[in-house]
């Protein structure tokens, strides 16, 4: 053992004997001249200098309204929070979700008479109607709950009362009744999202009046049924909203178009060479599927907030984390949005006359006990905002697509599990006081979450939306460093200085 360690000594000297030569080259060197770093000129008395400590300031703000046209599943529930560790932050919310049908096609013929005439040789006899369904494996909330979901008729077709940019918001509605309209039918059962179900059709049996009518009509061929806007007009659209007692919020497919009203009926078997009307009945249905138009459906988010963020009014509200323990929020179609200002950013050219900005990363830390029930999404997306919260820039990687920065898991319960934001165009928009950034304006940061789905043509000025209620409760407080360094949310920035 002594031998080693004295082997070490010796080599460790040696090493330092040889590097004395190469320091006394260097300080030798021009300093005027500098030397290469990739294609530009760095003067060669610089020091590399790493800054976490700017002043933060976050907060909770409320976006105004969320498209919700045009996503792949449809959401129902209301969630209250059952337990001190689940969503206690953000209160309730009641979700429903709006949709139409379009008849079958081709229309079958019902009724079948020998040489178009006489007695019918084949006939049709309506059986019953249900809603069918699969689960799209989403859920939020406490699924051991009993879940309730209701199925309305809206007298009036979607595009009844559509925006003049073809989207639908999470605060749209068809018409002023209709949580009111008439219910063509409900269930109450225990879900199983995750179960091997969510590949199997489920059912809701519905009014046998209403599903009587659509069979007549197509018995008749009714012209209706062979065009699919006049069949909206004549029944409107469709309302999935909860019950009255909370449960979890379940997601539904609707990409596949499982989502489907089905008319159950049987017909008979005619003998052969059509002589007569035989005794057997063999058992048919028709489907009035989901119409997969993006227009066409739609989810409606509602939450019942509670103190301080029940104040907050779009644009200009903002909820301090003074006011909250530290906490803001990202949640998508409830609008809640976590805006970061850095109000010293200024001061970095004050370190130095002259700098040259490396790299900067925003680092955002989840608190730990917020997802202890709930899934974190897997990515968020981060915009330059004013002081009216709008999107203004999404910073984008070096191919010009934008990213959706991921979550890092630790899985380790003294340090924080994180998200880190590339951002150094946004502070080399400080330096320069380019990219919307002006002197009278404080330098901020909106996280978002990461978008999906529908946009409309300026992405940037109107705020679109994502199809899931998960959400991110942002932590400004100080948990151990793991091996980035990261202790909380913050900036860290890396530059020369010279």
């Amino acid at each position: 053992m002594h031998i080693l360690i004295s082997a070490k000594i010796m080599c460790k000297n040696t090493f330092i004997l040889l590097l004395i030569p190469i320091f006394i080259l260097v300080s030798c060197s021009n300093d005027n001249q500098g030397f290469a770093i990739g294609s530009e000129i760095i003067p060669s008395n610089t020091d590399v200098v790493v800054l976490d400590t700017f002043s933060l300031q976050s907060y909770t703000v409320k976006v105004d309204s969320i498209a919700t046209s045009g996503f792949t599943k449809a959401l129902v529930g209301l969630y209250q929070p059952t337990n001190a560790n689940e969503d206690v932050y953000l209160g309730t919310d009641t979700v429903s979700a709006y949709f139409e049908v379009t008849p079958p096609n081709p229309l079958p013929n019902l009724i079948n008479y020998v040489n178009g005439a006489g007695s019918p040789i084949v006939y049709s006899i309506y059986d019953s109607v249900a809603l069918i369904y699969r689960y799209s494996k989403y859920f939020y909330g406490d699924t051991t709950l009993p879940f309730t979901f209701v199925l309305h008729e809206i007298p009036h077709p979607l595009n009844w009362h559509l925006n003049n940019n073809g989207l639908y918001y999470n605060k749209s509605l068809v018409s002023a009744g209709d949580q009111n309209a008439p219910i063509l039918g409900s269930k109450t059962f225990l879900s199983r999202p995750l179960t091997n179900q969510v590949y199997n059709d489920q059912f809701m049996k519905l009014n046998d009046q209403f599903g009587l009518n659509l069979f007549n009509l197509v018995n008749d061929q009714d012209p209706s049924m062979t065009n699919p806007t006049f069949f909206n007009d004549k029944f409107g659209a469709f309302l999935l909203t909860p019950g009255n007692q909370p449960g979890p919020v379940i997601g539904f497919n609707e990409s596949d178009s499982s989502l489907t009203i089905r008319i159950f009926y049987h017909s008979n078997v005619p003998l052969s060479n059509n002589i007569a009307p035989g005794n057997s009945s063999v058992a048919k249905f028709l489907d009035f599927k989901i119409t997969t138009n993006a227009n066409l459906q739609f989810g409606r988010f509602i939450p019942n907030l509670p103190a301080p963020i029940n104040s907050l009014q779009y644009p200009f509200s903002k909820v301090s984390t003074n006011l909250t323990g530290g906490l803001s929020y990202v949640q998508g179609p409830t609008g809640f949005r976590t805006r970061l200002e850095f109000p010293t950013l200024f001061n970095i050219l004050n370190v130095s006359q002259n700098i040259k900005l490396l790299n900067a990363t925003l680092y955002v830390v989840p608190q730990r006990q917020s997802f202890q029930y709930f899934t974190l999404p897997t990515a968020l997306s981060v915009y330059l905002t004013d002081d009216s919260n709008d999107l203004l820039l999404q910073y984008t990687t070096n191919n010009g697509q934008a990213p959706n920065y991921k979550l890092n898991r630790t899985n380790n319960s003294l340090v924080p599990d994180y998200y880190a934001f590339d951002v150094t165009a946004f502070v080399a928009s400080i330096l320069t006081l380019t990219g919307g950034v002006s002197n009278n304006q404080i330098p901020a940061l909106l996280i978002t979450p990461a978008y999906e789905g529908t946009t409309s043509a300026s992405s940037y000025s109107t705020t679109y939306g994502s199809s899931t209620l998960n959400r991110v409760v942002i932590d400004n407080n100080k948990y151990g460093t793991n091996s980035n360094s990261v202790t909380s949310t913050g900036l860290t920035l890396t530059f020369w200085r010279y």
